[in-house]
């Protein structure tokens, strides 16, 4: 791997995945916001892979596509340094496929930030398709910034999914941090189905033996315990509530568009229609009116 400035991986890094699409520029200028308030490196991260986009294998890799991709890691490293004095960015070029290059770079870093739509050269795929598979792989948070929904009000709270499920501990654990870095607030979200609750244990109850006033109570019960401890651990973070009767990738949605960023667990309980599935998570990549967070169960590394 060609590097243009070597670093060891360190906990304290953000990356971002790079092309020549604005898109890239825009995830990049996210990614920048992030590290410049987290006192974290920037690490840029581009793959020119050996493969044309008809399928036939270069012999030798572009050294003309490596040279444009350096001068490129350059020229956003001067932006994003003018606009943040003080930020430190790496970066790497390297002759790889992009998904595994991703991977291996943020492995150890505090997030993966990418794109989801690009030009086509950080890889010879699509840059959502590399979004939708470093999400479903990548060991740490991944950010997926969609055109035209950065840069975003800063008075927004940061949304999360909550659905009681081990995975949405981990996505609130990365919500109250965001939500403490910005200074704003929390908006814990509970959505259910009508057919089906659960009780605070987390046990499944048919929901046509209890009355909508019951259903509530059981709700809101879930998600006040849900929330005691992180309370606790950010205090300085004001937190609401809200308890939505619909899928939660539809009322997700539509409190994206006044948030800084939602948070969502990759995948959550798999028993209830409108938890949070691997298809909200996918569902907000897609149509989500702020960047969002995907956050994977720790595997314990």
């Amino acid at each position: 791997m060609n590097e243009i400035d070597v670093q060891q991986r360190s906990t304290n890094r953000i990356v971002v995945g790079i092309d020549e699409s604005e898109g890239a520029r825009v995830a990049a200028q996210w990614a920048a916001r992030e590290a410049a308030q987290r006192h974290a490196v920037l690490h840029l991260v581009s793959a020119y892979p050996n493969r044309l986009a008809t399928g036939v294998a270069d012999v030798v890799p572009s050294i003309a596509h490596q040279d444009t991709l350096k001068d490129l890691h350059r020229q956003i490293q001067t932006e994003l340094t003018t606009a943040h004095p003080g930020l430190r960015v790496t970066g790497l070029v390297a002759y790889e496929q992009p998904i595994p290059l991703l991977l291996h770079e943020s492995a150890h870093a505090l997030m993966l930030v990418v794109a989801t739509r690009g030009s086509g050269r950080l890889s010879h795929v699509t840059m959502g398709s590399v979004a939708f598979g470093v999400t479903a792989r990548a060991h740490v948070p991944v950010v997926v910034v969609r055109p035209g929904t950065d840069p975003v009000d800063p008075r927004g709270p940061v949304v999360v999914g909550v659905d009681g499920s081990p995975i949405s501990e981990q996505a609130l654990a990365f919500a109250f941090e965001a939500a403490a870095v910005r200074g704003t607030s929390l908006l814990a979200v509970h959505a259910w189905d009508t057919e089906q609750a659960f009780d605070p244990e987390g046990v499944t109850i048919p929901a046509g033996r209890l009355t909508v006033s019951d259903l509530k109570q059981i709700e809101r019960v879930v998600l006040a315990e849900r929330l005691a401890g992180w309370r606790e651990r950010y205090p300085d973070v004001p937190v609401e509530t809200t308890l939505l009767t619909e899928r939660a990738a539809d009322g997700l949605e539509r409190l994206s568009k006044k948030a800084q960023l939602v948070v969502v667990g990759s995948r959550g309980r798999n028993r209830v229609v409108g938890g949070l599935l691997g298809s909200t998570s996918q569902h907000l990549i897609v149509h989500s009116g702020s960047p969002v967070a995907v956050v994977r169960l720790d595997d314990g590394r």
